[in-house]
């Protein structure tokens, strides 16, 4: 859901929407403290999980701090 999420806050601050790039933001910050939040209490952890969280992270950064400064 981060990834999908990145590219709209992108989107919306090379608009100028930031009030709607915050919410997609936060959105974005919420889903990855649920995703950690539940993988410890059941006590699950993936491969996939693994390999795309760090991978989500970075895309976040990126769709976020580029089009800032630019």
């Amino acid at each position: 859901m981060r990834i999908f999420l990145a590219f709209f806050v992108g989107y919306f601050i090379s608009a100028g929407l930031y009030e709607y790039a915050l919410y997609s933001f936060l959105a974005a910050i919420f889903s990855d403290f649920l995703d950690g939040l539940l993988a410890r209490w059941l006590n699950s952890a993936t491969y996939i999980g693994r390999l795309f969280d760090p991978i989500a992270d970075k895309v976040l950064a990126f769709f976020t701090f580029i089009p800032l400064m630019i």
